[in-house]
């Protein structure tokens, strides 16, 4: 196969596959210098950096787990929520704050998420309105 954009003949291996079975005609490395030059004309939208609460999300995970096991927290049978019944999920508002939970059923935990991204969009788009009328 050759790349359309470097135009190099390389190998089926060296090309990023579809869930379709097919390859793109871009191969690996134009791809990741594609992305790579759009992450820095981008960086308002570039997600990879968000990657960057992983390890404050993981440390909260663990010290919810760490205070279950040690009898410092106890885990409830209902959704604080909801109200339902069964399974219950630690939702952390500031994973600063590890031991500080809400505890929500899946579905409620979810929906908790979706209304946090969207206050974030739209606080997002209210500062910029604000800064570019002021401006």
């Amino acid at each position: 196969m050759t790349c359309s954009i470097c135009g190099k003949r390389l190998r089926r291996g060296n090309y990023y596959g579809r869930a379709d079975g097919s390859v793109r005609r871009v191969c690996k490395a134009c791809e990741r210098g594609r992305v790579r030059e759009w992450r820095r004309e981008h960086p308002e939208l570039d997600r990879a950096k968000d990657r960057r609460k992983a390890p404050r999300f993981l440390a909260a995970r663990r010290a919810v787990a760490r205070a279950i096991a040690r009898g410092e927290l106890e885990r409830p049978e209902r959704c604080e929520r909801c109200g339902k019944r069964g399974p219950v999920e630690a939702h952390h508002e500031d994973y600063g704050k590890p031991l500080d939970v809400t505890w929500l059923c899946p579905g409620c935990h979810r929906q908790r998420h979706q209304e946090r991204a969207r206050t974030i969009r739209i606080g997002k788009w209210l500062n910029f309105e604000i800064a570019e009328v002021a401006g």
